[in-house]
């Protein structure tokens, strides 16, 4: 059984937020580029080899930790499963219904960061916490 916790967080210094925030930031853009992909490459199966050797190339993708990244990946591909199940649904009823694909989130926004429990570290008295992140994001951000 799979447990999901929902944390708000309490940085102890500007530093932890702000790498906490470029890391949503560009979650944000690995969504944005996924979305786009899926837009002008239909000819590509959104499952195959192909698609996920294109988006690991991206930038975005190599800054964020891989199973972080893998989760946006999943979530892109949730919302594009729904839309698609939601417009057969409508043909098999015969409802009039215009279903749209995901659409991109704004410029200046974020995504939420799923991390996996594995890679977060917390401190003996539970007031800090480490999370392990890629080494491109690594190279340019060390304290």
């Amino acid at each position: 059984m799979y447990v999901t916790y929902k944390q708000k967080l309490k940085f102890n210094n500007k530093y932890e937020y702000q790498v906490i925030k470029e890391l949503c930031h560009t979650a944000k853009n690995l969504w944005n580029e996924t979305i786009y992909y899926l837009k002008n490459h239909e000819d590509v199966p959104r499952y195959s080899k192909i698609f996920r050797y294109q988006l690991k190339k991206r930038n975005s993708f190599k800054k964020l930790n891989s199973q972080i990244a893998e989760n946006v990946l999943k979530s892109v591909e949730k919302a594009y499963s729904a839309a698609i199940a939601k417009r057969i649904n409508n043909k098999n009823t015969g409802k009039i219904a215009r279903v749209g694909n995901p659409g991109y989130l704004p410029k200046r926004g974020y995504y939420t960061l799923e991390i996996p429990s594995a890679k977060i570290i917390v401190s003996k008295d539970g007031k800090s916490f480490k999370f392990l992140y890629s080494r491109a994001f690594g190279k340019t951000h060390s304290e």
